[in-house]
C-alpha cells in the first residue's frame, strides 16, 4: 500500500473551486462527484464542447442538470465566515502590536 500525500494540502482545500480557486459560490456537483461554483462550470461548458469534468475529464454526452449542493453551501458558507473572523482578528492583533 503506498501513501502519497498532497503538499500544502489543508481542510479549507475542501471548500475551493477547482476552476476560480476560490470559495465556492453555489456550489455544485457533478454526476462524477466533483464540485465547483455553478458559474464555473457553466461557463467552462459554455466554452468546451463536449460537457467534460475539469477534474476527471469525464465526457458527458448530455449536459448535466445541476442543482445548488445545499449542504456543501452551508458548510463553504461556515468557512468563508470562519476565514474571515481569523483575517480580521489578525489585522486587530497587528494593529495591537504597533
Amino acid at each position: 500500500c503506498v501513501t502519497v500525500q498532497t503538499p500544502h494540502w489543508s481542510p479549507g482545500m475542501l471548500f475551493l473551486c477547482s476552476i476560480c480557486l476560490d470559495v465556492f459560490t453555489d456550489p455544485v456537483s457533478t454526476p462524477c462527484g466533483h464540485n465547483f461554483c455553478k458559474t464555473c462550470i457553466t461557463q467552462h461548458w459554455d466554452k468546451n464542447v463536449p460537457c467534460q469534468c475539469p477534474n476527471c475529464k469525464k465526457t458527458f454526452n448530455t449536459r448535466p442538470k445541476l442543482q445548488v449542493n445545499t449542504f456543501i453551501s452551508e458548510m463553504a458558507a461556515q468557512f468563508r465566515q470562519s476565514a474571515q473572523q481569523k483575517a480580521s482578528s489578525s489585522r486587530s492583533d497587528n494593529n495591537q502590536i504597533m
